[in-house]
């Protein structure tokens, strides 16, 4: 027999216990079904999912700081991921077409929508300004160990060099290279321990 899924942004408490709901043991919390099978119903809160990537997509249903979070969730997600694949460009054309509309003629969901699109454009920008960043000053360290050596950096000197600016920070990398000799610094980076 086909199950009824309803999606409800709140908790409605009138409908679960007018359905005599209760939660659906092997789910995650949020999800509920109806005691008798003849009437297979099954209600999903989103407000009340787990913050996991596994119910990301429902929650960007969802309302208020529900929707909010999950649309910034969504944008800390690598480029390459399923979820920001697919789904980003769904809010960003969302956004888009609402934000076409005279802000009168918006409904509240409407407006909350515009609004959690805008948090997540913003959100992927200053996500790819911090990674552009990053790597600006990756390139910037790599080009100054090379020169400091006086010849180009082999691939594991680079991805120590690399796994250094995550673990150490910019400011240990700048030290390094501007206080230590050819030779130290060569010593630095074939040592994994050293900090």
């Amino acid at each position: 027999m086909p199950v009824l899924w309803i999606l409800s942004s709140t908790r409605p408490d009138r409908a679960l216990d007018g359905l005599a709901l209760t939660p659906v043991a092997g789910w995650p919390e949020g999800v509920y079904s109806t005691p008798q099978e003849e009437v297979p119903v099954r209600l999903v809160v989103l407000s009340e999912l787990p913050l996991s990537r596994d119910t990301l997509a429902l929650r960007l249903m969802g309302r208020g700081v529900t929707a909010e979070r999950a649309a910034l969730e969504l944008a800390e997600l690598a480029a390459a991921s399923w979820e920001r694949r697919l789904l980003a460009p769904l809010m960003v054309n969302l956004q888009k077409k609402l934000a076409n509309n005279p802000p009168d003629d918006l409904t509240e969901e409407e407006k909350e929508l515009l609004v959690n699109g805008l948090k997540l454009i913003e959100a992927i920008e200053k996500k790819g300004w911090r990674q552009g960043r990053s790597e600006g000053k990756l390139g910037v360290f790599t080009h100054q160990f090379a020169r400091k050596l006086g010849a180009p950096l082999s691939d594991s000197q680079q991805q120590s060099i690399a796994q250094r600016m995550k673990t150490l920070g910019a400011d240990r990398l700048g030290e390094v290279v501007l206080d230590l000799d050819a030779a130290a610094l060569a010593a630095w980076l074939a040592d994994p321990d050293a900090r």
